[in-house]
């Protein structure tokens, strides 16, 4: 599965008059291998505008920008970068079968179900604070296997990157993965 996916390194370029060539953070993006500079920009969303630039080093020619159309590059420069977050990831269908299906392996083990059993108990049936706890044992227990296999970056921003990139899950229409989903 991670096979269809190539990290693209993004360092951001400042925009501003001061610090107009130096370079500020970085972010990754994981795209399907093949894509282009388009696929790249739609990922981003919002946090790129459609102003911005893609730049990347070519020997002999110095920094130059890339166009929609023209494949993406592992190392990148991007100008005018809006967003706050360092990671981005959209799951193909594979990978969203393949991350639906450790989560449901991972609820289907005995010693989850009574943890399970144990947390009901323990909040006495309060919804509110049993989805507190739920979400406590995904974070800690059920998640970071399944960054780990897709190269997520781990941590409390794990969670939102990791809900980023089932975000697509929906719009594949397929009813497997559907049905995945629903049983998790």
């Amino acid at each position: 599965e991670n096979e269809e996916s190539v990290t693209i390194e993004a360092t951001v370029q400042k925009t501003d008059v001061k610090s107009f060539f130096s370079c500020g953070s970085s972010i990754q993006a994981k795209l399907p291998v093949g894509s282009d500079v388009a696929t790249f920009r739609k990922l981003l969303g919002k946090d790129l505008p459609p102003e911005a630039q893609i730049l990347v080093e070519r020997p002999g020619r110095g920094v130059i920008p890339l166009m929609d159309s023209e494949p993406i590059q592992e190392r990148v420069t991007i100008t005018g970068f809006r967003g706050s977050k360092s990671f981005y990831m959209v799951f193909t269908p594979k990978q969203c079968r393949g991350a639906l299906t450790m989560l449901k392996q991972y609820f289907e083990r005995p010693d989850t179900q009574k943890k399970l059993d144990q947390l009901m108990e323990a909040t006495h049936g309060a919804e509110t604070e049993y989805r507190g706890k739920l979400s406590m044992l995904l974070v800690t227990e059920a998640y970071p296997p399944i960054f780990e296999h897709y190269g997520i970056p781990s941590g409390s921003a794990g969670s939102r990157y990791f809900m980023d990139a089932m975000g697509s899950l929906m719009s594949y229409w397929d009813p497997e993965l559907a049905g995945l989903w629903l049983e998790g």
